[in-house]
């Protein structure tokens, strides 16, 4: 989205790291969407000589990194929608395109969709943000009639899911009873 001055000033925040106080960080740089900020912590984390420890993120030159690996988790979600309340006409909001989390949920949704032979093409999923702009325009889509109601959606994480049902509700669709949302993480 657009960088605004209060984006700014806020990312001056980020120099407390320099304080003492700290004894290492644990950083999601996923959520920082300014590549200049991005850079500024970077820097600011690399100058500390503390532990750093990248959470959920690619190869990074100076801080040790962790990813979740969950498709089975995400998979066993798909499943429950299916084998327990009977869905068939699920649709899926994944993450950000190319990261890990989000390619590997929507990788593990193709394989309980083949699993049960169940029908999904290029319309039934969509990339998402994680976060919560990603999710309205998506319940617009469905508003509008752009795309047709699905039995359920599966989110990728609780953040889209939870923009999701509040969009749905405040459109006057019910959910679960119309749409069933789930949140995943």
């Amino acid at each position: 989205g657009e960088v605004t001055k209060h984006n700014y000033h806020e990312a001056d925040l980020y120099e407390l790291v320099k304080s003492s106080h700290f004894d290492g960080f644990i950083y999601d740089r996923n959520f920082i969407y300014n590549d200049e900020i991005v850079r500024k912590l970077d820097r600011l984390l690399k100058q500390t000589q503390k532990p750093v420890m990248l959470l959920d993120g690619v190869e990074h030159p100076y801080f040790e990194n962790t990813i979740s690996h969950d498709p089975e988790a995400f998979e066993r979600l798909i499943e429950h929608m299916i084998t327990i309340h009977g869905h068939r006409k699920i649709y899926c909001l994944t993450g950000i395109k190319g990261i890990p989390q989000a390619e590997e949920r929507l990788q593990a949704y193709f394989n309980v969709m083949k699993r049960h032979k169940l029908y999904y093409d290029e319309t039934y999923y969509s990339y998402g943000d994680f976060w919560r702009d990603a999710p309205v325009m998506y319940a617009q889509r469905i508003i509008k009639g752009e795309l047709s109601k699905p039995d359920a959606i599966v989110c990728a994480n609780d953040i889209m899911a939870d923009t999701l049902i509040d969009t749905l509700q405040k459109n006057g669709l019910r959910v679960p009873e119309q749409i069933a949302v789930t949140g995943f993480d």
